[in-house]
């Protein structure tokens, strides 16, 4: 029995009629996903460390951030900016 292979775009199209200008494209490149990651680590160092304050919540919310958007490859910001870190593919 054949059976073809169907990558996510193609799985989660009918469900939720996503267009290719829909999807996210990736635009944080490698260089800024390391220096998101030892940032939020500092971040979460000095949140776990500080002193008990508001601070701390902030502190742990960038680190998450910073995390998710080195995880993923795509900074929202970035999109609305305009900016991408990624290497252009020739």
């Amino acid at each position: 029995m054949y059976y073809r292979r169907i990558n996510s775009y193609q799985l989660l199209t009918p469900i939720f009629n996503l267009k290719k200008s829909m999807v996210m494209k990736k635009n944080v490149g490698n260089t800024d996903k390391i220096i998101r990651y030892v940032l939020a680590v500092v971040a979460l160092y000095f949140a776990y460390k500080g002193v008990e304050s508001p601070w701390n919540y902030i502190l742990y919310l960038a680190a998450g951030i910073m995390v998710v958007t080195a995880v993923t490859g795509v900074c929202p910001l970035f999109s609305l900016f305009g900016i991408s870190t990624c290497k252009v593919k020739k």
